[in-house]
């Protein structure tokens, strides 16, 4: 999926200029936040919500200044809700780096996080647009307080699962490609498709997470695992397999074996129905795309798809070594 974009050098120099922006946005007065906020801007990520912004505007009438600041601005967003993520699970690196709550506390991380989120509301409010930016934040914040609310319950449901990754994750790649096809004059129908592919894309995205969790390499992905059931986040592959089994699933979370639950979900084929449904979500999204007009963007948001099934097979192929995480 990675490779798809890097490849596509018109994408790649674009992109740069999508970074220049985020770069001159952290400047501060204070030089640890600028220079952590710098190394996180450096260590990469896929920047594929900024990407889709790109690619959604080639359906209109090309660049402008707005779209550059607005995919900078968005990158930002995704960047602080990390911030803040790594507080909750109290992680101490991500992308190779350590992160913000190891480095300062807590404390200083929720600075950081928040004067993040401050810059990129400064740029979204520049946009022609920034009402659809803004209510995005309201769908990621709810998504992440229903996710909050229902840990530890033993009545999650598939049904509130999907709510919980359309609002926290789905939200933000939908909303990329439709700001990115607004600001460049595209029609109602050409927008809300555009915005129904992100959305569909997000949901197996955050599947396909979830997978890799169980099924990545040992170490990050078991350590991953077992943090997200200690603080009472339970996946899909849990759910499905609570769904079948009820009982005796609880009885390996009480007792935290997650060797044997491990076993089990695979035993009670939690794993191959939940790569059943994210393999439905891409269908989904590669049925819309189909019905787009042919351009130079049709082709990279394809490969981005298959790139993302690609990371599917891979998560469940046991002669592959595997790594975790998408984010």
């Amino acid at each position: 999926m990675l490779d798809s974009l890097k490849k596509n050098e018109t994408l790649t120099l674009r992109m740069r200029r999508v970074e220049e922006i985020m770069y001159n946005q952290v400047k501060s007065r204070h030089n640890n936040v600028q220079e952590t906020l710098i190394a996180m801007i450096g260590s990469g990520g896929k920047r594929l919500r900024p990407a889709f912004l790109l690619l959604g505007s080639d359906f209109g009438m090309g660049q402008n200044d707005e779209i550059y600041e607005t995919a900078a601005a968005i990158e930002m967003l995704h960047m602080a809700t990390l911030i803040h993520d790594d507080i909750i699970d109290e992680a101490l690196v991500r992308r190779g780096i350590a992160t913000a709550q190891s480095r300062f506390g807590k404390d200083y991380a929720v600075f950081m996080g928040d004067f993040l989120l401050n810059r990129s509301f400064h740029l979204i409010s520049k946009g022609s647009h920034s009402q659809e930016a803004l209510r995005v934040m309201d769908q990621i914040f709810y998504g992440e307080m229903l996710q909050y609310n229902n840990r530890y319950s033993r009545n999650a449901s598939i049904a509130r699962y999907i709510r919980i990754a359309a609002n926290k994750t789905a939200s933000l790649f939908a909303v990329s490609f439709y700001l990115g096809a607004k600001s460049s004059g595209c029609d109602d129908y050409l927008c809300r498709t555009l915005k129904r592919i992100g959305y569909y894309f997000g949901i197996a995205f955050q599947i396909i997470d979830d997978i890799l969790d169980f099924t990545a390499s040992e170490g990050s992905a078991g350590k991953s695992v077992q943090n997200d059931i200690k603080m009472g986040f339970y996946t899909l592959p849990v759910i499905y397999t609570s769904l079948i089994d009820h009982g005796r699933i609880w009885e390996l979370i009480d007792s935290a074996d997650f060797n044997q639950l491990s076993q089990h979900i695979e035993t009670m084929h939690g794993i191959d129905k939940t790569v059943g449904l994210a393999e439905d979500y891409l269908k989904k999204a590669n049925r819309l795309l189909k019905k787009l007009p042919d351009n130079d963007a049709k082709k990279p948001i394809s490969d981005i798809l298959n790139g993302l099934e690609h990371t599917l097979m891979l998560s469940v192929n046991p002669t592959i070594k595997r790594a975790s995480g998408l984010s």
